[in-house]
């Protein structure tokens, strides 16, 4: 019995199939365009369902594999919006989860007193990455597209509408549309504000629901002759909780990959803090994953590569070469600091404004410096997080590191040494997806629950805390720390200076062409 993943993440759309044991039989992948222009990031649901079929068509090309799969699961991002029509065709290109253009209506929303019991919820947050700030962006600017809309739903549901005609999401992705886990509706005053109803928002359903059998016509143009069930998982931050093996209270995951996502397998739910989540994954065992996402961890070494190596360098071996020259700085990296807000924060603080600065530049600085204090910050990044969830109640005994960024050796030992915790590396880099096999997993009965699934994920490598190295960086973070209390100020004087050189460069423009 295979099972089918498709994962949509922030950039690439892939498939990859298991057999029930949770060995990965085969990966197929597609890049996906990001769309940027000032605080509109925009992506094309039309190319996603593109690129699904193609990634779907490739990852059965084997005859034997394509005919033991037995269900197709989806996940994806969470926080991209997209307005389809009666068809389900999209209106307009997905605001995904980094557009921000909807900042001045999240805050009218957090400011309207007829919307405060919304907000009672700390997991309901009124910020531009949530869905309703954005649907009311949409219907304040582009009044055409929102009158043409009949569904407002996720990326995860999109797909999952193509393949099976069925609109439906889980309750955690529902929560991004404001959803009541436990009043199980959608907010009534916000929709009647907006002019629609629950119709025009998907179904929920839980967690490794059977939504339906693959549709007729797309099992005969995939050439399956049997039928496909597809089954509902979640969106990517909570599958790859699942995926790195996770199974008992007090094991995090970290998933490394463009952002990061620190989250706790607690035993209750806490009073969650500002941007820091309790989410219910199941009420029948009562078992809640606190933690959040933040804007940026992997995508800084991406940024860095860019900035301070080019073209000048084979690009196989880059990331390599850039953990050797950061290897060769020292702890602290000769006192150079660098805060990684190039986009902003959000877990454990949000600030749409701060932006990132090297503190401490001499001139005996070099590359390998600069590299290492980046290096250094994306560990700071995951203590920050770390701090916030325990500062709820909720311990944090060891950490459990995948994506991209987590083949990195020395960002591995940073972590350890930076949260004096214990890091596994989790063998499997695909764990978004392997946590999505495992719901489906379950769902079918080939596990009970996922401390039993759990027991597929093998651990790569084990990172010890350096006791010595962790009592440097307990001083290094606090500097880290108070660069941001003492200068986040100064980051609103710099939107208004930029305004200001904007507004006289338009003006002498202006009489230039008098």
């Amino acid at each position: 019995m295979n099972i089918l993943v498709i994962n949509l993440g922030l950039r690439s759309m892939r498939a990859i199939v298991f057999n029930e044991r949770g060995e990965k039989l085969v990966h197929s992948w597609y890049p996906v365009r990001t769309t940027i222009k000032g605080d509109h990031v925009e992506q094309d649901p039309d190319e996603w369902w593109s690129l699904c079929q193609e990634v779907i068509k490739e990852a059965t090309a084997d005859e034997r594999i394509k005919n033991d799969i037995s269900a197709i699961t989806v996940t994806s991002s969470a926080c991209f919006l997209v307005p389809v029509d009666k068809n389900g065709e999209a209106v307009r290109p997905s605001m995904i989860v980094s557009d921000k253009r909807s900042h001045n209506q999240a805050e009218w929303l957090k400011n309207n007193p007829d919307f405060t019991d919304i907000f009672l919820s700390p997991n309901n947050l009124a910020v531009a990455s949530y869905m309703f700030p954005k649907i009311i962006w949409l219907k304040e600017n582009e009044p055409a597209n929102f009158a043409k809309t009949a569904k407002f739903i996720s990326s995860n549901d999109y797909i999952l509408y193509k393949l099976s005609g069925a609109c439906v999401t889980d309750p955690l992705n529902a929560e991004k549309l404001y959803y009541d886990q436990e009043e199980k509706k959608y907010p009534e005053k916000l929709l009647e504000f907006l002019g629609i109803n629950e119709d025009h928002l998907p179904e929920v359903k839980p967690v490794g629901f059977v939504v339906d059998n693959l549709k007729a016509e797309l099992k005969q143009k995939f050439g399956f002759k049997q039928d496909i069930r597809i089954i509902l998982s979640t969106y990517d931050a909570l599958c790859a909780f699942w995926g790195a093996g996770v199974s008992e209270h007090g094991q995090a995951c970290n998933v490394c990959g463009t952002v990061t996502s620190f989250r706790v397998h607690a035993p209750d739910k806490c009073a969650a803090k500002y941007g820091i989540l309790s989410q219910c994954f199941d009420a029948n065992n009562n078992v809640y994953i606190v933690g959040g996402s933040n804007n940026l961890d992997g995508g800084l070494l991406e940024w860095a590569k860019d900035v301070f190596y080019g073209d000048a360098y084979p690009e196989k071996h880059i990331f390599n070469i850039m953990e050797d020259e950061a290897s060769m700085s020292g702890h602290g990296a000769n006192g150079l600091i660098f805060l990684p807000y190039l986009l902003g924060e959000r877990v454990p603080f949000f600030d749409t404004k701060v932006r990132g600065m090297f503190f401490g530049l001499e001139r005996h600085h070099k590359r390998q410096d600069l590299m290492r204090s980046i290096f250094e910050s994306s560990g700071f990044l995951a203590l920050g997080i770390m701090e916030a969830i325990e500062g709820l109640g909720v311990e944090v005994k060891q950490i459990r590191l995948s994506g991209g960024l987590a083949r990195n050796n020395l960002i591995s030992q940073l972590r350890a040494d930076i949260t004096g915790r214990e890091v596994l590396l989790i063998e499997e880099t695909e764990t978004t997806a392997l946590g999505a096999f495992m719901i489906v997993a379950i769902s079918l009965g080939i596990f009970p629950d996922f401390k039993k699934a759990s027991e597929i994920v093998r651990i790569k490598k084990t990172f010890t805390p350096d006791e010595k190295a962790r009592q440097k960086y307990r001083h290094i973070y606090q500097l880290f720390k108070e660069l941001y209390e003492d200068t986040n100020h100064s980051f609103s004087k710099r939107l208004d200076m930029l305004d200001r050189i904007k507004t006289e460069e338009e003006t002498r423009h202006t009489i230039n062409n008098l």
